[in-house]
């Protein structure tokens, strides 16, 4: 593929569109401000652990609608820039939902979460074809890893930030600030991806033949090493059914306040994304495989350990750990479809997401009759077995596309 001149700025700009994107999501975190703001709104358990699945169902149904829409326009980048602008508009809408009186507020919330979800998972395999045609191939771990790892660094501020505003404002008027800034920053991060220059004309990839669905079942047909990796990733989905439950169950056990709890989301998302520059390069040089194994399997490890909960310092280092999960599949599932297809990236993402549906709804509510009856730990040693069977299939099945470069 031969690149534009100016394809430096345009990587420099889209990383800088992620690190302002990270940065607002840490003020409406899922794996630590969002499920807080739910406990104060309900004394059940269940409401805590639908947080994480309805966001991560949302995002992937409809990337199968994405990835058609996506293959039949010829300028992503024009509608990219008019799709992108609408899960901005439902986490601006978010900021209103602690002011709906009860008893609708938590229906609301879900109803607003989720079209956020929708909204963004529309988004996303639109975006993954664009940014294959602007980032070359050799680089994309590069890419990858650097916007998670510099929006990690922003992350962690935002998240101190948004725990300053729970302390100073307690209640409603302190999460509905958070989401409004997180609103005001994702805008934002909106503004900078619109500075990318875009030419179709410098581009030699084509657009995959046939239809969606023709292009879906023919991948799923005749590429082995997808079909393995989607067995393997279908396993690592068992992390949504723990994800809510980290902070909620630290407040619980360490008497902590919400703003401290929601500093926990630092450990379980920001600070693993502090690595993904390294896991990039690592990717880039030998292959995504071997930058999987290790961390998926020191993550069942660790999700184990956290349900002994000994002391704070202990169950933070295992968050840590067990935040590795998140950062690997966010890195290694872009970069991986595009080195199977680059022309038809969107069409795997969208499979992808597809095949982990079903696990991303009856994982969460197996996890919260778990959590119910059992206690939350045992959903930990779940988690932990879960990862456990994800790394052997990994050894034993090598899903893995031969490295670019």
């Amino acid at each position: 593929m031969r690149l534009p001149a100016f394809a430096t700025r345009n990587f420099s700009l889209n990383i800088l569109d992620g690190v302002l994107f990270s940065t607002g999501v840490a003020f409406f975190s899922h794996a630590g401000l969002v499920p807080l703001f739910v406990a104060t709104l309900t004394e059940a358990r269940w409401p805590i652990g639908l947080v994480t699945p309805v966001l991560m169902i949302g995002i992937a149904l409809p990337q199968l609608v994405g990835a058609a829409f996506s293959a039949s326009r010829p300028d992503i980048w024009r509608t990219l820039r008019l799709a992108a602008l609408v899960p901005r508009c439902w986490v601006l809408a978010l900021a209103l939902v602690p002011f709906v009186p009860q008893p609708w507020t938590l229906a609301v919330f879900f109803f607003v979460w989720a079209a956020y979800a929708l909204s963004l998972g529309f988004c996303i395999p639109i975006w993954t074809t664009f940014i294959a045609q602007i980032i070359p191939a050799a680089d994309r771990g590069k890419f990858f890893g650097a916007r998670t790892a510099l929006g990690g660094v922003m992350a962690m501020a935002g998240t101190g930030a948004a725990s300053a505003l729970l302390a100073a404002w307690p209640g409603p008027v302190g999460y509905a600030l958070c989401f409004f800034v997180g609103a005001v920053l994702l805008f934002a991060s909106l503004a900078t991806f619109y500075g990318t220059r875009h030419d179709w004309s410098t581009f030699e990839g084509q657009r995959p033949a046939g239809g969606f669905w023709a292009d879906a079942l023919a991948t799923l047909r005749t590429n082995r090493p997808f079909r393995h990796y989607l067995l393997a990733r279908i396993c690592m989905s068992v992390t949504v059914a723990s994800m809510s439950y980290y902070a909620v169950h630290a407040v619980q056990a360490f008497q902590l306040t919400a703003a401290q709890g929601s500093l926990l989301a630092l450990a379980i998302v920001f600070v693993p994304n502090l690595t993904a520059a390294g896991w990039g390069l690592l990717a880039d040089r030998f292959g995504n495989r071997w930058v999987q194994v290790p961390a998926i399997a020191a993550a069942g490890v660790a999700n184990v350990a956290l349900a002994q909960t000994p002391s704070l310092p202990f169950y933070v280092a295992c968050l840590v750990v067990a935040g590795f999960v998140t950062v690997i599949n966010q890195l290694v599932d872009m970069k991986y479809m595009m080195e199977l297809d680059q022309d038809r990236c969107g069409t795997l993402i969208g499979v992808l997401n597809l095949a982990m549906t079903p696990w991303l709804f009856v994982l969460p509510l197996a996890a919260g009759l778990l959590a119910e009856f059992a206690g939350v730990p045992a959903v930990f040693v779940a988690t932990g077995v879960g990862l456990g069977l994800a790394t052997a299939l990994l050894v034993l099945l090598r899903p893995q596309a031969a490295p670019v470069g």
